[in-house]
């Protein structure tokens, strides 16, 4: 039996185990109010929940990281998020950064009560864990292959 979508949400928004509570916790309080009380509906606006369905891979549990894209196009953009990954479900919570692809997203099911049943529809990322990078869900091919937009003259192929 597939858990009611607000159950789904509560596991992406958690804290993971070995994030000390004070950190992530009291910078959050919206987000652990959240999570600790079951009849609240509507994830805070600031946070995203998405989900990926993982293939083959191995474990991944992160704390809080960033990430950076610095080329010219992309104007700085910013990520602060978490992950849990571990076949079959990989979750990832973000934090005033929404992801530019939205696939995966699952933030909207945070507007139904805990133990209420839905037919829900959602579109959402397959991959695998093959990377120790939290959020890339490449394959080992996918890693391994030379990609054009990466013309760098240092490069190690």
């Amino acid at each position: 039996m597939l858990p009611a979508p607000a159950q789904l949400l509560e596991v992406g928004a958690r804290r993971p185990p070995h994030e000390p509570a004070g950190r992530l916790g009291d910078a959050n309080p919206e987000l652990v109010s959240f999570v600790r009380h079951r009849d609240t509906v509507h994830l805070p606006p600031e946070y995203d929940v998405y989900l990926t369905l993982v293939r083959s891979g191995r474990s991944r549990l992160s704390g809080l990281f960033g990430s950076a894209d610095l080329t010219f196009f992309s104007r700085g953009k910013f990520e602060i998020a978490c992950e849990l990954a571990h076949p079959p479900f990989g979750f990832m919570l973000t934090l005033n950064s929404p992801r530019d692809n939205a696939t995966g997203r699952i933030s909207h099911l945070g507007d139904y009560l805990y133990n209420q049943r839905a037919n829900i529809r959602f579109s959402c990322v397959l991959g695998e864990t093959a990377s120790p990078t939290p959020g890339d869900y490449r394959t080992d091919e996918e890693i391994r292959r030379p990609r054009p937009d990466r013309n760098c003259p240092w490069r190690v192929t």
